[in-house]
């Protein structure tokens, strides 16, 4: 059999007006085979997995608009979607479709005790109601003008005398304040943007959190950037999601569970080999920022991995049986 015979037999198996049932079915046994793929990274990686990320991307195809809503958990630096909803329009998400998602995501898995990081959109009243009845806590990038009232009815400094002092003290990365909002107590951290000088962005990034210190709050929601990582990885540097032309909103759901399950499975196996034979890692110094980085990117180099592997279909198939019987272990998944 060619690949290419294989290839259009998928293609019409995407086109072909299937039940919604069928896609359940597929999305379900998706699923398991990502809790295989997950079983790759290491098992002290994979229990110590407690940050989530939520965020979305957007573009359109013919005459549809796309944004597929995903909800990733952080496991070992990557961001592995654990489910994902397309919202069929372009423009932010209401409360009631990330409430949703949420509901979704928990009927698969253990959410309780973790910490979602999200962008700016990421705000309200409900949804952070939700996130508290699924025991999770959050931090939240606002935008700047947001929330100044429940800073300045507090004890203590007001939001402009947060800013002014953050401003004069060159020393301090931070200033923090415990605010009521919603009927809810919660932290408004001010923190030095790092990124400043760029002309797009403000002097001061403004998070709200329900986490106790301020500078956990800093250092956890730099983590949130590996979603766009990902997200990059899905789209123009590797599978090219947005070429792909998918039509339907479960087909399209079910084409970026089939990318994901592919995502994790080359990043789970490059990275637990790298922490296995740390010399076998290739470097370089970027002198722009300053700092080392790999000359391939771990999900690069576990594409070519991957891709020598299904030129071994039998191979391929014992490996993945091999990882369905460790999915037991993965003690944040109802399975």
């Amino acid at each position: 059999v060619q690949p290419r015979t294989n290839y259009t037999r998928l293609v019409r198996t995407f086109r072909t007006a299937v039940t919604d049932e069928f896609y359940g079915q597929v999305r379900q046994a998706l699923h398991h085979f990502r809790l295989a793929m997950v079983s790759c990274f290491s098992r002290r990686a994979i229990k110590q997995a407690r940050q989530l990320i939520i965020d979305g991307t957007s573009w359109s195809c013919r005459d549809s608009k796309i944004h597929l809503m995903t909800l990733a958990l952080v496991i070992d630096g990557v961001a592995v979607p654990i489910a994902s909803v397309d919202l069929a329009k372009k423009g932010h998400s209401s409360q009631k479709e990330r409430r949703e998602l949420l509901n979704q995501a928990s009927e698969r898995y253990d959410l309780s005790g973790m910490t979602l990081l999200a962008d700016r959109e990421y705000v309200g009243s409900d949804w952070f109601t939700a996130l508290a009845e699924h025991g999770i806590n959050f931090v939240v990038r606002l935008k700047k003008g947001i929330y100044h009232a429940a800073v300045n009815e507090g004890l203590g400094k007001n939001w402009s005398e947060l800013c002014d002092k953050l401003r004069r003290c060159k020393k301090r990365d931070q200033m923090s304040k415990l605010i009521t909002l919603h009927g809810r107590q919660l932290r408004y951290v001010v923190v030095r943007n790092p990124r400043a000088d760029h002309p797009e962005e403000d002097e001061f990034v403004f998070l709200l959190t329900s986490l106790g210190r301020a500078d956990s709050a800093r250092r956890q929601y730099g983590v949130r950037w590996q979603i766009e990582v990902t997200f990059g990885h899905l789209k123009s540097n590797g599978f090219d999601l947005e070429a792909l032309r998918v039509e339907g909103s479960a087909r399209r759901e079910m084409m970026l569970d089939l990318v994901s399950l592919a995502y994790i499975w080359m990043s789970a196996t490059r990275v637990r080999f790298y922490r296995e034979h740390p010399g076998s890692r290739q470097t370089k110094w970027d002198g722009k920022r300053r700092v080392t980085t790999l000359v391939s990117s771990v999900f690069r180099q576990g594409m070519g991995w991957l891709m020598s592997k299904l030129a071994k279909p039998a191979a391929l198939l014992r490996h993945v049986a091999s990882r369905i019987d460790r999915i037991h272990n993965i003690t944040w998944t109802h399975v």
